[in-house]
């Protein structure tokens, strides 16, 4: 397993945006080869980032995704 950890700041007063964002692309991510599960964990306090954790099979799967993303996203 290969996690990844992202911590995403959000300014006040747009948390329910953010929350909505993911809820919206809930099973695109679900559909990468390789994926295995997503959590965001949302902070118990202001100007505390969302921590968003993504777990792969493996480094190479995850690599292949971030891949495919930049190469879509230019």
């Amino acid at each position: 397993m290969f996690i990844v950890a992202n911590r995403v700041p959000v300014a006040s007063g747009w948390e329910e945006n953010f929350e909505e964002r993911f809820r919206k692309r809930a099973g695109q991510i679900d559909k990468q080869p390789g994926f295995v599960r997503m959590q965001i964990l949302k902070p118990d306090s202001e100007n505390t980032p969302y921590i968003v954790l993504t777990t792969w099979q493996d480094k190479a799967t995850f690599e292949s995704w971030v891949r495919r993303f930049q190469t879509c996203a230019q």
